[in-house]
C-alpha cells in the first residue's frame, strides 16, 4: 500500500517485488543523484542513510569495488517476469549517473562508454526478449554483462557475455507467445522510417508464419521502439551498411517461413518444388545469394558415399525441405544475434591496455522456467538456476559460517539444503540426465523414446528424476530446488544435435552480403569452421577459452560433430561461476507477487 517494492536481508541481498505499474520517482534522475550524494558524504556506509534500493546496491558494489581494491558482482535472480531485466537495466543506469561530470545547476554529460552501456539495452532487448505467458519482456537468453573500471573508479568498458538463445521460438510459439520482438518491430516500424533499408516487401505480422501467433503486446508501441532501435545501433557505432543487412537477415527469415513447397517427383522418385519463386527471389536478395543455389538446397540435400566418396543428390521430401527452412531460419537468427554481441563488445571496448582494471559484474539470467509443457530448453534454463542456487548457498551458509568459526565467534549453525545431488543426477557423468541426452545422440539409431527409457532405468529408485504419470507417458520429472516440473523428451536429441546440413552453410558462406558472410565463416559466430565448437560460444564474446591440441584434421571433425548443445551451455555455466567465484558477491531476489501481470 505504500509502493515499497524493496527490503534487504542484511548487506548482501535485496529483495525486489515487481510491482506491474510505473512508481513515480522511483528511478528518477533525481533519486539516483540523492544515493550518489549520501553515498559521497559518507562513502563506508553505501546509501546507509537511504531506504534499501537497487541504487544502493550498486553504490555499495561500487565503493567496495574500490575500497577493498577486489572485483565484485551482482547477481539477479528470479522466476520468468520478476523484474531481472528491469534491475539489470536499473543498476546499469546507476553505474553511469557515478561517472557524470555536473555542477548544481548544470545537466549531467555522460561520457561516451557510459552513453553505449545504456544504448546497448535496447538493442539486445530487440534480439533477445519476447512475450512468454508469464512476462510480456522475457529474455530468452542469459547474460554476463562485466563492467570494468580504472583504479579510481572511472568507467573504461563493457563486456557482454550471451548464454543458450532459444531458438525454437524463431519458428514456433506456444499460444499467447511471440517471437522476438524485432520482428513485430520491423514490420510495424519499417513503413515509418525513411532510413529503413528498402525492398524488404514487408506485411503485417499477421500475415508472417513465424510471427503470427500473437502479433500485439499491450500497451508496447512497435514503431517507436523500433525507432529507438535504429538510434541506439547507429550510436554504437553499426555503420548503416551494417545496421541494415542485420534488418534484412531479420526480414529474409520471415519470409523463409512463408515458403510453401508442392511434391513434384517423377518416375516414381520423390522431390519437391517451391511453389511460389517469387519468395525464393526476394530471400536471395535479401541474403545476397543466389536463386538457383537456394532452390537446389531446398530440393536436394547432398550426401557423400561412405564407400565410393561420390556425392550424392538425395531429393527432399515435403517434409524435409519445410525441415531445412525452419533449420536456416533458426541458424541466420542466432549467428545473427551473437553476431550483434560481439559489435556490440566491440563498440564499448576500450583498445587501451589498462594496468589496473577492476570490474562489477551483472548476472541476468533466465528465471526458473514451469509451463504446461516444458522441453530441452527448460531443463537448460532450471539446470543453470540449480547451479546459481549452489552459488549463492555456498557463498551465503558455508563460506560465512567457515568464517564465523576461524574468528572464533559464537553463533548457532544454520541448516540449509544443498542441491548438489539435484546437480549430480543431471549432470554428473556418466548417468546424468545430460550425459545420457549427449551418449544418445551419437547413437544411429537413437530416437526420443529410446533417451526416455534409458533415463527410466537410470534413476528407477531416485527420488530427484522420475517418471511423471503412471499412465505411459514420455515425461519425467526432476524435484528442482524451486519445485517439481515435468518434462517432454520429444525433440530433445534434435534440439541437443542441432545439427545444420552442410549445403545450407556453404551457400550462405558465399553470400554476397559482408555480414552474413561473416556470420558463416568467421569461427567465432560459426562453431563448424573453428578447431573446437565448444569453445565458439565463449570467443565470440571476447571470453577466455583455452583449446586441446587435437592430433589430425580428422580428430578435429569428429571432435565437432560430436560436441553438443548441452555440452557449450554447461562449459559456457562452469566458466561463469568460476569467474563469479573470483568477485565479491551480492544478490538481488526478484520476486513475482501473482501471475495476472499486475
Amino acid at each position: 500500500s505504500e509502493d515499497k517494492i524493496y527490503t534487504g536481508i542484511g548487506n548482501p541481498i535485496l529483495i525486489s517485488v515487481n510491482p506491474y505499474q510505473h512508481l513515480a520517482g522511483l528511478y528518477s534522475q533525481e533519486r539516483m543523484r540523492e544515493y550518489k550524494r549520501y553515498a559521497a558524504k559518507a562513502p563506508g556506509q553505501s546509501g546507509g542513510g537511504l531506504s534499501v534500493h537497487l541504487y544502493s546496491v550498486a553504490d555499495a558494489a561500487y565503493r567496495a569495488m574500490l575500497q577493498e581494491q577486489s572485483n565484485q558482482s551482482i547477481i539477479i535472480s528470479g522466476e520468468s517476469g520478476a523484474g531481472k531485466t528491469e534491475a539489470t537495466k536499473r543498476i546499469l543506469a546507476y553505474l553511469a549517473e557515478l561517472q557524470t561530470s555536473r555542477t548544481e545547476t548544470g545537466p549531467a554529460k555522460p561520457r561516451s562508454v557510459e552513453s553505449q552501456v545504456l544504448d546497448a539495452n535496447p538493442v539486445l532487448e530487440a534480439f533477445g526478449n519476447a512475450k512468454t505467458v508469464r512476462n510480456d519482456n522475457s529474455s530468452r537468453f542469459g547474460k554476463f554483462v562485466e563492467v570494468e573500471f580504472d583504479s579510481g573508479g572511472k568507467l573504461l568498458s563493457a563486456q557482454i557475455s550471451n548464454y543458450l538463445l532459444e531458438k525454437c521460438r524463431i519458428v514456433t510459439q506456444q499460444p499467447e507467445e511471440r517471437n522476438y520482438h524485432i520482428f513485430y518491430q520491423l514490420c510495424a516500424g519499417a513503413g515509418h522510417c525513411q532510413d529503413a533499408p528498402q525492398g524488404m516487401k514487408l506485411l503485417p505480422a499477421v500475415e508472417f508464419e513465424y510471427v503470427q501467433v500473437c502479433d500485439e503486446i499491450r500497451g508496447v508501441d512497435d514503431v517507436s521502439e523500433f525507432k529507438e532501435v535504429l538510434s541506439c545501433m547507429l550510436s554504437l557505432g553499426f555503420s548503416l551498411e551494417e545496421r541494415d543487412s542485420a534488418l534484412k537477415a531479420v526480414a529474409a527469415v520471415l519470409h523463409l517461413g512463408n515458403l510453401t513447397f508442392a511434391a513434384s517427383g517423377t518416375d516414381g522418385q520423390d522431390g519437391i518444388a517451391v511453389e511460389d519463386n517469387s519468395k525464393v527471389d526476394l530471400i536471395c536478395e535479401l541474403l545476397g545469394l543466389g536463386s538457383q543455389q537456394l532452390r537446389n538446397v531446398f530440393e536436394h540435400k547432398t550426401l557423400e558415399d561412405p564407400l565410393t566418396k561420390k556425392i550424392i543428390h538425395m531429393p527432399h521430401d515435403v517434409s524435409s525441405a519445410s525441415f531445412t527452412r525452419h533449420s536456416m531460419a533458426k541458424v541466420i537468427y542466432a549467428r545473427l544475434f551473437d553476431w550483434l554481441v560481439w559489435r556490440i563488445n566491440e563498440s564499448m571496448s576500450n583498445r587501451a591496455q589498462q594496468k589496473d582494471v577492476r570490474k562489477i559484474g551483472l548476472l541476468d539470467i533466465y528465471g526458473f522456467e514451469v509451463f504446461e509443457w516444458n522441453s530441452f530448453e527448460q531443463l537448460c534454463i532450471n539446470f543453470a538456476n540449480e547451479k546459481l542456487q549452489q552459488h549463492f548457498n555456498t557463498h551465503m551458509f558455508t563460506l560465512e559460517q567457515r568464517l564465523y568459526s576461524s574468528e572464533g565467534i559464537s553463533w548457532n549453525h544454520i541448516t540449509w539444503q544443498d542441491n548438489q545431488h539435484i546437480i549430480d543426477c543431471l549432470d554428473k557423468k556418466p548417468l546424468g540426465v545430460f550425459c545420457l541426452t549427449d551418449s544418445e545422440c551419437l547413437m544411429p539409431a537413437a530416437k526420443d523414446a529410446t533417451l526416455f527409457s534409458k533415463i527410466e532405468n537410470a534413476f528407477k529408485n531416485s527420488k530427484v528424476i522420475y517418471k511423471a504419470s503412471r499412465f505411459a507417458t514420455t515425461d519425467f520429472a526432476v524435484a528442482h530446488y524451486a519445485g517439481e516440473v515435468v518434462y517432454s523428451v520429444d525433440t530433445f536429441l534434435e534440439k541437443n544435435t542441432d545439427k545444420l546440413h552442410t549445403d545450407i552453410v556453404n551457400l550462405l558462406k558465399e553470400s554476397k552480403l559482408e555480414l552474413v558472410r561473416k556470420i558463416f565463416s568467421d569461427p567465432r559466430f560459426a562453431p563448424e569452421s573453428s578447431q573446437k565448437a565448444a569453445g565458439a560460444g565463449a570467443e565470440r564474446t571476447g571470453r577466455r577459452v583455452s583449446r586441446p591440441n587435437l592430433a589430425n584434421s580428422s580428430d578435429q571433425r569428429r571432435e565437432r560433430q560430436n560436441v553438443t548443445v548441452s555440452m557449450m551451455f554447461r562449459e559456457q555455466l562452469d566458466r561463469l561461476v568460476e569467474d563469479l567465484n573470483k568477485t565479491n558477491p551480492r544478490y538481488v531476489r526478484c520476486i513475482k507477487p501473482n501471475a495476472n501481470k499486475r
